[in-house]
Parts: C-alpha cells; structure tokens; sequence
C-alpha cells in the first residue's frame, strides 16, 4: 500500500498546481494583468528549470552553438573579429573537443548495446547514419571556427556559420498569431437588432384539445444528448418517476446559463447543475424518457417580456442588457419596440412536450399518458440578493499590481484588498457579505403548468437535436514541418467531462522491443525511436497520428465549432514523447466529475511501488490521463470558484464559453546539431490555452 507521505505528496501536487497558477478575471483591466502575470510566471518556469537541471553533454553542446553564433553576428556586424571574440572561440573549440570525446563515448556505448541485444538491425543502422551526420557537420563547424581564430574573410564566414547553424537548429511547427484570440479574454459585446412593433398574436402552448396525438417509440429512446446513465435512471426513481416532480426538479434546482446550441447534454448538465435551453430540455427529456413518459424537444420563436427577460438573466436592471447578453453569447433574436420603447425580446429558443396523463389531474397522478403538454425546465426568474457594496471603495489598479513582482495572481491580490476594507469598515460582518447574486423564484404547484411563460410565434418538433445545433470540437495535430497528420472531430455532448489525453505510442513492435531494453521510454537515445501520437478520450484510443521522431517539436490545435456560426482556437507546442492531457471546461467544474475522477485514481496509485522519492516514476496511460485530468480539473474548478466570489463582489453578470488548458508531464530535449539526441522528464507543466469571461454589470 503505498504510504502516507507519498499519497499527501500526490494530493499536493494537485492542489498546489490549482492554487499556484494565475487565476484568471472577467474584467478587462484584470485579464490585462493576468497575461502580463501569466507571462513572468512562464519566464520564472523556464528559468527555474534551467537552474535545476544537471547539464548533459548535448544540453551544453546546444548551448555553445548559440554562444557561437552570437559572436558571429557580432563580427558580421562589425565587419572585423576582435582579439576578445578570437579568445573566446578558442575557449569554446577545445569546451566542443571535450563534449566531442564524451559524445563519442556515448555514441561507442550504444554501438555496444546495440550489438549486444537481440534488436532488430535497422536500430544500428540507425545509429550509424546518427553518428556519420554528427561527425560531417562537428568537422564543419570546427572548420569554422578556425577561419575565425586565424581571421580568414570573416565577413564571408560569419555569415555562413550563421547559415549554418539556423540551418541545424531545432525545426518547429509555426503557431499562427491571433492577437483577437490571446487565451484570457472576453468575447466581441454584440446586441441585438430592433424590430418594430411586434406584438405577436400572444398565443400561448396550451394543453388544450387537439392536442392528444398518439406518440410513437421515437420519443423514448435514447440519444446522443439523452443518456439514461445510472445517475440518471436513479433520480428519476428518487422522483417516482412522476412527470410533475421530475418537472419542478429541473426547473427549481437548475440554472439557466445563456449560450447557444446543444454542449453538455443530460449527464454534464446534471453533473454542472446548469444548462442553457438546449442542455435543460435534455435532461428533462432523459429523465421522463427514462420514466416511460414520452418526450420531445420543441423549438420555436419566443417573445418575452423585457421586465420577465430581465429577471431571467439573473435580474439585470437596464433593458439594454438583455439583448447584449443573449446576442454576446450567440442567441440569435431581436428587440421589440414599441412607442420608442424596447418592451419585449423574440428569440430562437428550446423547451419540451411531454406525453402525459393530464386529464383530469394535470400529470400529479400519471398512469396513461392522454396529452402533449410543453414544459420549459429553463426559463425562469431569480430574486436579486444584495450585498454590502465594495465596488466603489475598493477598486483594482493595474499599475499598483504590475509594479511590484508577485506570487499572488491579480485576483488573490484584489480579494486580500476587499479583506482588509471589511476588517477596517465592517469588523462584525464577514467577508462574503459584500457578495451580490440573484437566486431561483421557486415553483411548486403540484401539477403541470396550462401554458408557458412567454409568447409562441412558431414551433416544430424533433426527436434528436441535429448535428448543426451541436457544439464541436475539432483535434488537430500537426509534425514539426507543419503538416496535419492527424485529424478528430467530436460532438461535445458525446465528450463532456471526459479526459482528453495526446499520448505517444512506439510506432512499431520494434520500437516497443527497443524501449523494454533500455528499461524505459527516456532510457533510450532520441534518434533510435519513432513514435505515433495517439488522442485518447475517456480512456480509449480514438485516432492515431503518423510516424514522428522521438523528441521533435510537434504542435497541437483544438478548433471549437459553436452552432450560432462562431469558431475559436486553443493552440499548443509539444515534444514527441511528453504526456498531454486536455481539460475542457465546457461552463463550470462539477464536484461529482471531480470525485469520480479522484475515486478510479487513488486505487491505481495505491498499487504503485514510490518508496524511491529520487528514483523516476515509470509514467503508464492507464493512470497518467487520469492524473492529468484530475490536475485540470482542479484548476477549472478553482477558477471558478474564484471568478463566482470575484463577479458577487462586482455585481456582476458572468457568462461563458468553453474553456480549455493543457496540463502535462513534460520533457525536455537535448540536441546535437538540431536533431534529438537524448530526452529527459522535466516536471508538471499547465497551459491555459483559452479561458473566456464575459461581464455585464447589472446596473449597465
């Protein structure tokens, strides 16, 4: 079993890579500093590690060069050498002379172990191709810097050995830059247009006659979005699989959060305890479905009052804002004005029918259904919570924070300044009596309702949400050179609180062989072994990438369709042969993912022999996708903690888009002459490739 300090260790890790990295804002000003800080905090990384680590031959090879071709730009742009620069060279000959030799050994070695053990013979081949190509370009550059030290035409050489080494220099696959799309950001406010006086015909969805159609076998199955998972099937029974207390369940325990299309789907929203029209009516569909009641989705264009949609996107108090809000997150409508008065909003929107027994009890008693009644589990109002007001006393400065270097992210820093204004202002209170909100207006009728809510200018029927109200993400992977080798498209319901990891896998049997061997992955000499990446989600394999080289660059892009016709980036650098893991944070971070997540790891990481703190841990997928997981996780759901407190204290309004990090056990590589010589671990690493936040401040 493995001991307390190594589990405490494990749990560590986790929380302090939660707690460590940036936290990231919903305001400008702070998301400004929050890519500043993001910044220094990657410039501190690389340096710490530079720091720490034991200098290889072939790291300090590649360094030399460096230094050498910062003294031949320096001579190209003087036209001369000076005695300093020939001086210096000389030293860096005989430092190459003497990594030379102990290179050779290293190259004599795994001759030896080549030779040794029964491998197939295209490793040595490998090697001795390997060996001719170092030996031809060290005799090159050594000729070099003779011309120098001997001060032959050094304009002329200077500018070859220039070319000479940009041309044998780690290859990497270019990153576009999108400066519209840095990974902390919000998104382009929008607002919705104005159409005049519509006043609709103020038809309301009624349980009334004509409405008794017969429903067919369609309308209880499952679907892409309607999973009947053992979460669901067990709610339902805790409900008695009655249509008016799933109903109410749904409508009074749920949050609307404003975004288009279909993202979670039923499990990931009741996991999140939110959804948007789209998620809310799939999990009502999945648990009347999974109760024997008949359910559809209905999509229509809804007219709302302007006082009503106010309350519904959390009590925001100026008009203007409910049309700013929906239009930034991509519900398409309008205004209706009236007067020159905005007095209503028209939006596409989802809700429900259910087949039910409505007569004459209206579903509190359901044997046979006899009735399509519409349900909306989504629309609903909230009840403004106030409290103590700090947003005029205590405000963030950029310039105050920047000033200084620090540990504590912007966030942490303006909480700390919220903290000491309660304890000098309001010593009797505590410090989340300054945290506004707006919480559900509950309903319980004990039967259905006779009518929705709103207006309905149209409607249609579907079983399924189409493939073009889903949300998708696009995987994308690209070899040093740039080229796509591979390529994965998923539907995010089908993936929502899955782990998503980019593993590298030995391309062939041969390369499998050759890694037992050498004992380990990293054992093995880079330019012997050719890999395959391989994306995996939920713990299966779900494509594979083509051949790439142990230890090369590589790049990593996901692609986010969103059905309203917006598209958005997360981009990544990799190395051949680190451990990737991919968190999507698609609105919030369930504790039930979390723990189911912590619940499968632990018993895995009990059967792990850590006795040996120094000694490296053999990484295995089995455990290390989840570990990742669990790290991003951790950090989402920090964050939005984090963000909840910070938009409370602002009375703010915070919407959504998916976001995205990248957590790894990372690699460093050591190159002779720009190809891969030897590949080590180097720690932990996270990438916020996209974290958007909207605000809107209530009061506009």
């Amino acid at each position: 079993m493995i001991n307390f300090h190594n589990k405490f260790k494990i749990v560590a890790l986790v929380l302090a890579l939660s707690g460590f990295l940036p936290q990231c804002l919903g305001i400008s000003n702070l998301l400004y500093a929050e890519n500043i800080e993001s910044a220094k905090h990657k410039e501190k990384d690389v340096k710490q590690e530079e720091a720490l680590e034991v200098k290889s031959p072939a790291k300090r090879f590649e360094q030399i060069l460096e230094e050498i071709k910062a003294v031949s730009e320096g001579i190209k742009s003087r036209g001369k050498i000076i005695e300093s620069e020939k001086i210096a060279l000389q030293q860096r000959k005989q430092e190459l002379l003497n990594l030379d030799e102990a290179i050779r050994e290293e190259f004599k070695k795994t001759e030896k172990f080549l030779k040794d053990k029964p491998i197939s013979g295209k490793f040595l081949k490998r090697h001795k191709d390997f060996v001719k190509d170092y030996e031809e370009r060290f005799r090159k550059l050594l000729r070099y810097i003779d011309y120098f030290i001997e001060g032959k035409d050094v304009i002329k050489k200077a500018q070859g050995l220039i070319k000479f080494l940009e041309e044998n220099k780690p290859v990497k696959p270019e990153m576009e830059f999108r400066p519209e799309k840095l990974p902390l950001r919000s998104l382009p406010v929008k607002d919705l247009p104005i159409e005049e006086g519509k006043e609709g015909s103020r038809r309301q969805n009624r349980a009334i006659k004509g409405n008794f159609a017969e429903p067919d076998s369609g309308y209880l199955k499952e679907t892409l979005e309607v999973q009947f998972t053992p979460e669901i099937e067990s709610l339902a029974a805790e409900l008695d699989h009655n249509p008016v207390k799933i109903y109410e369940y749904v409508r009074n325990n749920f949050d609307y959060e404003p975004y288009y299309g279909s993202l979670k789907g039923a499990q990931q929203t009741l996991f999140e305890g939110a959804g948007n029209d789209f998620d809310l009516a799939s999990l009502l569909i999945a648990l009347l479905r999974v109760s024997g009641i008949h359910a559809r989705y209905v999509r229509g264009e809804v007219i709302i009052p302007i006082e009503r949609a106010m309350k519904w996107l959390r009590c925001v108090k100026e008009r203007e804002l409910v049309g700013r809000i929906l239009a930034t997150n991509g519900i398409p409508g309008v205004y209706i004005q009236s007067g020159g008065k905005i007095v209503a909003v028209m939006i596409d929107h989802i809700w429900v029918e259910a087949y039910v027994d409505y007569i004459p009890s209206r579903g509190a008693v359901h044997k046979k259904g006899d009735t399509w009644i519409s349900l909306d589990p989504s629309f609903k109002e909230y009840t403004y919570v106030q409290g103590i007001d700090v947003s005029q006393d205590v405000i963030f400065d950029e310039d105050e924070y920047l000033d200084t270097l620090r540990m504590e992210s912007p966030l942490d820093f303006y909480l700390s300044q919220i903290q000491e204004y309660f304890e000098e202002n309001y010593p009797d209170t505590t410090f989340f009596a300054g945290v506004n909100g707006a919480v559900v207006k509950r309903e319980y009728l004990g039967l259905l309702p006779a009518t929705l809510p709103y207006q309905v200018e149209n409607r249609e029927t579907f079983i399924e949400i189409p493939d073009t109200d889903r949300h998708l993400v696009e995987f994308i992977f690209r070899n040093q050179f740039g080229e796509v080798t591979l390529s994965y498209n998923a539907k995010t319901p089908e993936i929502a609180g899955d782990g998503i990891a980019l593993f590298f896998k030995p391309a062939t049997p041969y390369d499998e062989q050759l890694i037992e061997e050498y004992g380990g992955l990293y054992n093995v000499p880079a330019y012997l072994l050719t890999l395959k990446p391989s994306l995996r989600i939920g713990g299966s394999e779900v494509a594979e990438g083509d051949d790439i080289g142990f230890g090369e660059n590589c790049a990593f892009s996901l692609k986010f369709h969103n059905p309203s016709g917006f598209t958005d980036y997360a981009d990544h650098h990799m190395i051949a042969g680190g451990w990737y893991g991919i968190t999507l944070n698609l609105q919030k971070i369930p504790g039930d993912v979390m723990t189911q997540v912590s619940d499968t790891l632990i018993p895995i990481l009990e059967k792990m022999d850590l006795s040996d703190t120094l000694a490296p841990v053999v990484i295995e997928p089995e455990w290390a996708e989840l570990c990742l997981h669990e790290f991003g996780l951790g950090y989402f759901s920090m964050l939005d903690a984090s963000e909840e407190i910070f938009s409370g204290f602002l009375d703010i309004v915070l919407t959504r888009y998916i976001s995205e990090c990248l957590t790894a056990f990372n690699v460093s590589v050591g190159y002779l002459y720009g190809m891969p010589y030897k590949v080590d671990q180097t720690g932990v690493l996270m990438d916020a490739g996209k974290v958007i936040l909207n605000p809107f401040s209530r009061d506009g």
